[in-house]
Protein backbone atom coordinates (compact mmCIF):
# COMPACT_ATOMS: atom_id res chain seq x y z
CA UNK A 1 0.00 0.00 0.00
CA UNK A 2 1.34 3.44 -0.89
CA UNK A 3 1.60 6.12 1.83
CA UNK A 4 -1.20 8.05 0.13
CA UNK A 5 -3.47 5.00 0.09
CA UNK A 6 -2.59 4.25 3.68
CA UNK A 7 -3.49 7.79 4.72
CA UNK A 8 -6.82 7.45 2.96
CA UNK A 9 -7.53 4.17 4.74
CA UNK A 10 -6.63 5.65 8.10
CA UNK A 11 -8.84 8.66 7.46
CA UNK A 12 -11.97 6.52 7.44
CA UNK A 13 -14.28 7.50 10.29
CA UNK A 14 -15.92 5.01 12.59
CA UNK A 15 -18.91 3.45 10.87
CA UNK A 16 -22.29 4.43 12.25
CA UNK A 17 -24.27 1.28 12.99
CA UNK A 18 -28.05 1.38 13.17
CA UNK A 19 -29.44 -0.09 16.37
CA UNK A 20 -32.09 -2.78 16.25
CA UNK A 21 -33.16 -2.03 19.82
CA UNK A 22 -34.40 1.10 21.59
CA UNK A 23 -31.84 3.26 23.35
CA UNK A 24 -32.26 3.60 27.13
CA UNK A 25 -33.40 7.20 27.34
CA UNK A 26 -33.82 6.87 31.12
CA UNK A 27 -30.10 6.08 31.51
CA UNK A 28 -29.11 8.98 29.25
CA UNK A 29 -31.28 11.33 31.34
CA UNK A 30 -29.89 10.03 34.63
CA UNK A 31 -26.33 10.60 33.39
CA UNK A 32 -27.08 13.99 31.82
CA UNK A 33 -26.11 12.81 28.35
CA UNK A 34 -27.46 13.68 24.91
CA UNK A 35 -27.29 11.02 22.20
CA UNK A 36 -25.37 11.77 18.99
CA UNK A 37 -25.25 8.34 17.35
CA UNK A 38 -25.09 4.60 17.96
CA UNK A 39 -21.53 3.32 17.54
CA UNK A 40 -22.17 -0.40 17.99
CA UNK A 41 -24.95 -2.78 18.91
CA UNK A 42 -24.11 -6.41 19.68
CA UNK A 43 -25.64 -9.29 21.63
CA UNK A 44 -24.69 -7.83 25.01
CA UNK A 45 -23.74 -4.15 24.75
CA UNK A 46 -24.96 -0.94 23.20
CA UNK A 47 -22.27 1.71 22.68
CA UNK A 48 -23.32 5.32 22.08
CA UNK A 49 -21.53 8.54 21.18
CA UNK A 50 -22.99 11.29 23.36
CA UNK A 51 -22.50 14.83 24.65
CA UNK A 52 -22.31 15.48 28.38
CA UNK A 53 -23.71 18.50 30.24
CA UNK A 54 -20.48 20.41 29.46
CA UNK A 55 -20.96 19.66 25.74
CA UNK A 56 -17.96 17.30 25.70
CA UNK A 57 -18.09 14.19 23.55
CA UNK A 58 -18.20 11.01 25.61
CA UNK A 59 -18.91 7.34 24.93
CA UNK A 60 -21.55 5.45 26.90
CA UNK A 61 -21.45 1.66 26.91
CA UNK A 62 -24.11 -0.33 28.72
CA UNK A 63 -25.42 -3.87 29.05
CA UNK A 64 -28.78 -4.36 27.33
CA UNK A 65 -29.13 -8.09 27.98
CA UNK A 66 -29.84 -9.99 31.16
CA UNK A 67 -26.52 -11.81 30.90
CA UNK A 68 -24.65 -12.06 34.19
CA UNK A 69 -21.43 -12.61 32.24
CA UNK A 70 -21.97 -9.40 30.27
CA UNK A 71 -22.19 -7.52 33.58
CA UNK A 72 -18.98 -9.24 34.76
CA UNK A 73 -17.18 -8.24 31.59
CA UNK A 74 -18.27 -4.61 31.80
CA UNK A 75 -17.30 -4.43 35.50
CA UNK A 76 -13.85 -5.70 34.48
CA UNK A 77 -13.58 -3.09 31.75
CA UNK A 78 -14.64 -0.28 34.07
CA UNK A 79 -12.06 -1.33 36.68
CA UNK A 80 -9.31 -1.55 34.08
CA UNK A 81 -10.08 1.80 32.43
CA UNK A 82 -10.19 3.40 35.86
CA UNK A 83 -6.86 2.00 37.08
CA UNK A 84 -4.60 1.25 34.10
CA UNK A 85 -2.06 3.85 33.04
CA UNK A 86 -0.41 3.64 29.64
CA UNK A 87 3.02 4.71 28.54
CA UNK A 88 4.12 5.56 24.99
CA UNK A 89 2.98 4.42 22.55
CA UNK A 90 0.10 2.93 24.55
CA UNK A 91 -3.00 4.91 25.56
CA UNK A 92 -6.24 4.02 27.31
CA UNK A 93 -9.61 5.73 27.22
CA UNK A 94 -10.24 8.34 29.91
CA UNK A 95 -12.57 7.06 32.64
CA UNK A 96 -15.46 9.40 33.35
CA UNK A 97 -18.07 7.42 35.25
CA UNK A 98 -19.34 3.90 35.81
CA UNK A 99 -22.07 2.09 37.69
CA UNK A 100 -24.21 -1.05 37.54
CA UNK A 101 -24.24 -2.13 33.91
CA UNK A 102 -22.72 1.03 32.36
CA UNK A 103 -19.42 2.77 31.66
CA UNK A 104 -18.77 6.32 30.43
CA UNK A 105 -15.39 7.21 28.92
CA UNK A 106 -13.99 10.25 27.18
CA UNK A 107 -14.15 10.35 23.39
CA UNK A 108 -10.85 9.47 21.70
CA UNK A 109 -10.05 11.24 18.43
CA UNK A 110 -7.80 8.48 17.12
CA UNK A 111 -8.56 6.85 13.76
CA UNK A 112 -10.19 3.46 13.76
CA UNK A 113 -8.07 0.76 12.11
CA UNK A 114 -9.48 -1.72 9.61
CA UNK A 115 -8.13 -5.18 8.74
CA UNK A 116 -5.46 -5.10 6.01
CA UNK A 117 -5.99 -1.33 5.53
CA UNK A 118 -2.93 0.04 7.29
CA UNK A 119 0.75 0.19 6.42
CA UNK A 120 3.57 -1.73 8.18
CA UNK A 121 4.55 1.39 10.17
CA UNK A 122 1.19 1.32 11.94
CA UNK A 123 1.46 -2.43 12.55
CA UNK A 124 4.89 -1.89 14.12
CA UNK A 125 3.48 0.74 16.49
CA UNK A 126 0.65 -1.61 17.46
CA UNK A 127 3.24 -4.32 18.16
CA UNK A 128 5.08 -2.04 20.59
CA UNK A 129 1.81 -0.94 22.23
CA UNK A 130 0.75 -4.56 22.77
CA UNK A 131 4.12 -5.39 24.33
CA UNK A 132 3.67 -2.47 26.74
CA UNK A 133 0.11 -3.60 27.54
CA UNK A 134 1.16 -7.17 28.26
CA UNK A 135 3.99 -5.98 30.53
CA UNK A 136 1.53 -4.26 32.87
CA UNK A 137 1.02 -5.89 36.24
CA UNK A 138 -2.15 -4.32 37.68
CA UNK A 139 -3.42 -5.55 41.09
CA UNK A 140 -6.32 -7.38 39.48
CA UNK A 141 -7.67 -8.90 42.68
CA UNK A 142 -7.66 -5.55 44.45
CA UNK A 143 -9.54 -3.77 41.67
CA UNK A 144 -12.07 -6.58 41.29
CA UNK A 145 -11.22 -8.11 37.91
CA UNK A 146 -12.64 -11.66 37.65
CA UNK A 147 -11.99 -14.26 34.93
CA UNK A 148 -14.82 -16.43 33.68
CA UNK A 149 -12.94 -19.75 33.45
CA UNK A 150 -9.55 -21.42 33.24
CA UNK A 151 -7.76 -20.63 30.00
CA UNK A 152 -7.51 -24.30 28.91
CA UNK A 153 -11.27 -24.68 29.34
CA UNK A 154 -11.80 -21.60 27.22
CA UNK A 155 -9.70 -22.92 24.33
CA UNK A 156 -11.39 -26.31 24.12
CA UNK A 157 -14.89 -24.93 24.56
CA UNK A 158 -14.51 -22.27 21.86
CA UNK A 159 -12.71 -24.63 19.46
CA UNK A 160 -15.34 -27.35 19.70
CA UNK A 161 -18.18 -24.82 19.40
CA UNK A 162 -16.83 -23.52 16.11
CA UNK A 163 -15.95 -26.95 14.74
CA UNK A 164 -19.53 -28.07 15.36
CA UNK A 165 -20.66 -25.34 12.97
CA UNK A 166 -18.01 -25.91 10.30
CA UNK A 167 -18.19 -29.71 10.08
CA UNK A 168 -18.92 -31.30 7.62
CA UNK A 169 -19.53 -28.38 5.21
CA UNK A 170 -16.07 -26.78 5.52
CA UNK A 171 -14.01 -29.44 7.29
CA UNK A 172 -13.91 -33.20 6.97
CA UNK A 173 -14.08 -35.38 10.06
CA UNK A 174 -10.34 -36.03 9.91
CA UNK A 175 -9.57 -32.31 9.55
CA UNK A 176 -11.78 -31.43 12.52
CA UNK A 177 -10.07 -34.14 14.58
CA UNK A 178 -6.66 -32.77 13.54
CA UNK A 179 -7.67 -29.29 14.69
CA UNK A 180 -8.53 -30.68 18.12
CA UNK A 181 -5.32 -32.71 18.25
CA UNK A 182 -3.06 -29.76 17.36
CA UNK A 183 -4.68 -27.34 19.82
CA UNK A 184 -4.80 -29.93 22.62
CA UNK A 185 -1.15 -30.84 22.10
CA UNK A 186 -0.22 -27.14 22.26
CA UNK A 187 -2.07 -26.42 25.52
CA UNK A 188 0.91 -27.24 27.82
CA UNK A 189 3.07 -24.74 25.89
CA UNK A 190 0.24 -22.20 25.79
CA UNK A 191 -0.45 -22.44 29.53
CA UNK A 192 3.25 -22.42 30.47
CA UNK A 193 3.76 -18.71 29.70
CA UNK A 194 1.30 -16.13 30.96
CA UNK A 195 0.61 -12.40 30.67
CA UNK A 196 -2.47 -10.20 30.85
CA UNK A 197 -4.34 -10.28 27.54
CA UNK A 198 -6.81 -7.93 25.90
CA UNK A 199 -8.97 -10.87 24.82
CA UNK A 200 -10.31 -9.29 21.61
CA UNK A 201 -7.26 -7.61 20.10
CA UNK A 202 -8.63 -6.52 16.72
CA UNK A 203 -7.83 -3.51 14.52
CA UNK A 204 -11.38 -2.25 15.11
CA UNK A 205 -10.66 -2.11 18.85
CA UNK A 206 -7.68 0.18 18.26
CA UNK A 207 -7.48 3.92 17.60
CA UNK A 208 -4.32 5.20 15.93
CA UNK A 209 -2.84 8.69 16.44
CA UNK A 210 -0.54 9.53 13.54
CA UNK A 211 0.73 12.77 15.12
CA UNK A 212 2.66 10.93 17.84
CA UNK A 213 2.40 7.32 16.58
CA UNK A 214 0.43 6.13 19.56
CA UNK A 215 -2.39 3.62 19.91
CA UNK A 216 -5.46 3.71 22.16
CA UNK A 217 -6.70 0.26 23.17
CA UNK A 218 -10.48 0.08 23.60
CA UNK A 219 -13.13 -2.56 24.40
CA UNK A 220 -11.47 -4.27 27.35
CA UNK A 221 -14.51 -6.33 28.36
CA UNK A 222 -12.88 -9.51 26.96
CA UNK A 223 -9.81 -9.04 29.22
CA UNK A 224 -8.05 -12.19 30.48
CA UNK A 225 -5.78 -11.97 33.48
CA UNK A 226 -3.72 -14.99 32.40
CA UNK A 227 -3.04 -16.19 28.86
CA UNK A 228 -0.16 -16.79 26.47
CA UNK A 229 1.43 -13.65 24.96
CA UNK A 230 0.71 -14.92 21.44
CA UNK A 231 -3.04 -15.06 22.10
CA UNK A 232 -3.45 -11.36 21.34
CA UNK A 233 -0.84 -11.52 18.57
CA UNK A 234 -2.65 -14.26 16.63
CA UNK A 235 -6.00 -12.54 17.23
CA UNK A 236 -4.59 -9.48 15.48
CA UNK A 237 -2.87 -11.42 12.69
CA UNK A 238 -5.71 -13.82 11.86
CA UNK A 239 -8.24 -11.07 11.17
CA UNK A 240 -6.42 -10.67 7.85
CA UNK A 241 -8.31 -12.11 4.89
CA UNK A 242 -5.25 -12.79 2.71
CA UNK A 243 -3.34 -16.03 2.19
CA UNK A 244 -0.97 -17.00 5.00
CA UNK A 245 2.00 -16.82 2.66
CA UNK A 246 1.13 -13.22 1.81
CA UNK A 247 1.12 -11.93 5.37
CA UNK A 248 3.26 -8.77 5.27
CA UNK A 249 2.34 -6.18 7.93
CA UNK A 250 2.51 -9.05 10.42
CA UNK A 251 6.30 -9.14 9.91
CA UNK A 252 6.59 -5.45 10.80
CA UNK A 253 4.51 -6.11 13.92
CA UNK A 254 6.76 -9.00 15.03
CA UNK A 255 9.92 -6.95 14.46
CA UNK A 256 8.82 -4.56 17.21
CA UNK A 257 6.81 -6.92 19.40
CA UNK A 258 9.10 -9.94 19.86
CA UNK A 259 12.22 -8.13 21.21
CA UNK A 260 10.07 -6.16 23.66
CA UNK A 261 8.03 -9.21 24.73
CA UNK A 262 11.20 -11.25 25.32
CA UNK A 263 12.23 -8.78 28.00
CA UNK A 264 9.15 -9.25 30.24
CA UNK A 265 7.76 -12.69 29.35
CA UNK A 266 10.87 -14.58 28.28
CA UNK A 267 9.26 -15.53 24.97
CA UNK A 268 11.81 -16.94 22.50
CA UNK A 269 10.75 -17.32 18.88
CA UNK A 270 13.50 -19.90 18.28
CA UNK A 271 12.30 -22.24 21.02
CA UNK A 272 10.26 -25.40 20.53
CA UNK A 273 7.75 -24.08 23.07
CA UNK A 274 7.15 -20.97 20.96
CA UNK A 275 6.58 -23.03 17.82
CA UNK A 276 4.09 -25.31 19.59
CA UNK A 277 2.16 -22.39 21.05
CA UNK A 278 2.18 -20.47 17.76
CA UNK A 279 0.77 -23.36 15.76
CA UNK A 280 -1.89 -24.24 18.34
CA UNK A 281 -3.05 -20.63 18.51
CA UNK A 282 -2.92 -20.23 14.74
CA UNK A 283 -5.19 -23.24 14.20
CA UNK A 284 -7.50 -22.11 17.02
CA UNK A 285 -7.93 -18.66 15.47
CA UNK A 286 -8.24 -19.84 11.88
CA UNK A 287 -11.12 -22.09 12.92
CA UNK A 288 -12.68 -19.23 14.86
CA UNK A 289 -12.30 -16.68 12.03
CA UNK A 290 -13.68 -19.06 9.40
CA UNK A 291 -16.86 -19.68 11.38
CA UNK A 292 -17.12 -16.06 12.52
CA UNK A 293 -17.10 -14.83 8.92
CA UNK A 294 -19.47 -17.61 7.82
CA UNK A 295 -21.98 -16.50 10.45
CA UNK A 296 -21.62 -12.86 9.38
CA UNK A 297 -22.11 -13.68 5.70
CA UNK A 298 -25.18 -15.82 6.36
CA UNK A 299 -26.61 -13.31 8.88
CA UNK A 300 -26.81 -16.29 11.24
CA UNK A 301 -25.94 -16.85 14.89
CA UNK A 302 -24.15 -19.40 17.02
CA UNK A 303 -26.14 -22.64 17.33
CA UNK A 304 -28.74 -21.10 14.98
CA UNK A 305 -30.34 -19.41 17.99
CA UNK A 306 -31.05 -22.78 19.63
CA UNK A 307 -29.73 -24.22 22.86
CA UNK A 308 -26.42 -26.08 22.46
CA UNK A 309 -27.87 -29.54 23.10
CA UNK A 310 -30.83 -28.98 20.80
CA UNK A 311 -28.53 -27.74 18.02
CA UNK A 312 -26.26 -30.79 18.32
CA UNK A 313 -29.22 -33.20 18.49
CA UNK A 314 -30.85 -31.64 15.42
CA UNK A 315 -27.61 -31.68 13.43
CA UNK A 316 -26.87 -35.28 14.38
CA UNK A 317 -30.38 -36.37 13.38
CA UNK A 318 -30.21 -34.65 10.00
CA UNK A 319 -26.78 -36.06 9.22
CA UNK A 320 -27.93 -39.54 10.27
CA UNK A 321 -30.79 -39.24 7.80
CA UNK A 322 -28.37 -38.25 5.06
CA UNK A 323 -29.40 -34.58 4.88
CA UNK A 324 -25.86 -33.26 4.31
CA UNK A 325 -27.14 -30.49 2.01
CA UNK A 326 -28.84 -28.89 5.02
CA UNK A 327 -25.38 -27.75 6.19
CA UNK A 328 -24.11 -26.40 2.87
CA UNK A 329 -23.99 -22.64 2.33
CA UNK A 330 -24.66 -21.22 -1.12
CA UNK A 331 -21.89 -20.94 -3.67
CA UNK A 332 -21.29 -17.23 -3.17
CA UNK A 333 -20.65 -17.63 0.55
CA UNK A 334 -18.42 -20.65 0.02
CA UNK A 335 -16.39 -18.69 -2.55
CA UNK A 336 -16.02 -15.75 -0.13
CA UNK A 337 -14.64 -18.11 2.52
CA UNK A 338 -12.25 -19.95 0.23
CA UNK A 339 -9.08 -18.15 1.39
CA UNK A 340 -9.91 -18.67 5.07
CA UNK A 341 -10.68 -22.35 4.44
CA UNK A 342 -7.41 -22.71 2.50
CA UNK A 343 -5.46 -20.99 5.30
CA UNK A 344 -6.80 -23.45 7.87
CA UNK A 345 -5.88 -26.41 5.70
CA UNK A 346 -2.40 -24.94 5.21
CA UNK A 347 -1.99 -24.74 8.99
CA UNK A 348 -3.05 -28.39 9.30
CA UNK A 349 -0.36 -29.51 6.84
CA UNK A 350 3.08 -30.01 8.40
CA UNK A 351 5.03 -28.87 5.33
CA UNK A 352 2.79 -25.92 4.44
CA UNK A 353 2.62 -24.74 8.05
CA UNK A 354 6.43 -24.79 8.35
CA UNK A 355 6.69 -22.83 5.10
CA UNK A 356 4.40 -20.16 6.57
CA UNK A 357 6.17 -20.09 9.95
CA UNK A 358 9.64 -19.78 8.46
CA UNK A 359 8.54 -17.08 6.03
CA UNK A 360 6.92 -15.00 8.78
CA UNK A 361 9.89 -15.38 11.15
CA UNK A 362 12.68 -15.18 8.56
CA UNK A 363 14.12 -12.02 10.16
CA UNK A 364 14.56 -13.86 13.47
CA UNK A 365 15.71 -17.24 12.10
CA UNK A 366 18.36 -16.46 9.48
Amino acid sequence: MTPLAADAALAQPAVERPSSRPVRVDLLNDLGLTLETVLSDDDSFLTLLCRDDADRRVVLKYVHSGSADAHRRLRNEAALVKHLRGRPPLRFLEHRRDGPGFLVTGFDSGVLLYPDAFEPEVAATVGTALAVFQSLAPPLGEIGVVDREHVATYYLKVLVKNLLHLWPAYLTTSEAARCVAIVTAALPAICRRSVVCHGDFLPTNLLYHREDRSVTITDLEGFMSSNHPLFDVLAFFSISSVDLMDWSWQRAFLAEYLPAAAAFSGIDSESEEYGEAYRGLLVFYLVYRLNEERIALTAGSYFDGLGKRRFVARKAARLALGHRDAWQDDGGIRAALQVRQSNLRRALSETQYLEHFRSLHAAFHP
